[in-house]
């Protein structure tokens, strides 16, 4: 297994975090796992898509200027039509066209006309997300991972079923689950307090 490209962090971040040695790959798979777990539990509270991805979407279009995409921040537009009519990029101040607003997700029209009221008449092909991910995500990913493991008190790490990650408990005692849900209260305070940044309007 190795990570998506959703991944909040690093496997190598996580290690060095935890202290464990970076050579040591016998439970690389068990914690690329819940690094996979924890960031999609990350963009589940704050209700985004945090890392960079590709989007194709079909949007309705609401009669103004002004377009608010579902996701942000904006990297870049390969395409956007209004009505079937491809609009090009503004190419100067005094030219038509559409304008992006990258960290507020916004595409706005300069005297070129509007986005016309309709029902999914507007399609978008872009690019949403961070990349690289901002150092006080990653590094609450890692801490957050990284409490998992420690709440369980591990002594080794051992791969359960899909979205639960479980510990090989010493003395031959068997294995404990250490991934349960996505909930608040599987959050410690300091991530929490992170990922408020990064939530939709309305906070956690």
């Amino acid at each position: 297994m190795s990570l998506s490209n959703t991944a909040l962090c690093s496997l190598a971040a996580l290690k060095s975090y935890t202290g464990l040695p970076s050579a040591a790959a016998a439970y690389d798979t068990a914690l690329e796992t819940l690094i996979g777990a924890v960031s999609s539990a990350a963009e589940s509270l704050t209700g985004r898509q945090l890392a960079a991805r590709d989007q194709v979407w079909d949007l309705d279009g609401d009669g103004t200027r002004d377009l608010f995409t579902p996701q942000w921040p904006i990297n870049g537009v390969s395409l956007l039509q209004v009505d079937g009519l491809e609009i090009s990029p503004r190419p100067s101040l005094l030219g038509n066209g559409y304008v992006v607003y990258g960290g507020q997700g916004l595409i706005r029209l300069y005297d070129w006309g509007l986005f016309s009221q309709g029902v999914q008449n507007l399609h978008l092909e872009c690019n949403t997300g961070f990349s690289p991910i901002p150092d006080d995500l990653a590094q609450a990913a890692v801490e957050w991972a990284a409490w998992k493991l420690k709440e369980a008190g591990i002594a080794g790490v051992g791969k359960g079923k899909l979205g639960e990650t479980q510990v090989v408990l010493p003395g031959g005692g068997g294995t404990q689950s250490y991934w349960t849900s996505g909930l608040v209260k599987d959050v410690p305070p300091q991530v929490l307090t992170i990922l408020g940044r990064y939530a939709r309007r309305g906070g956690l």
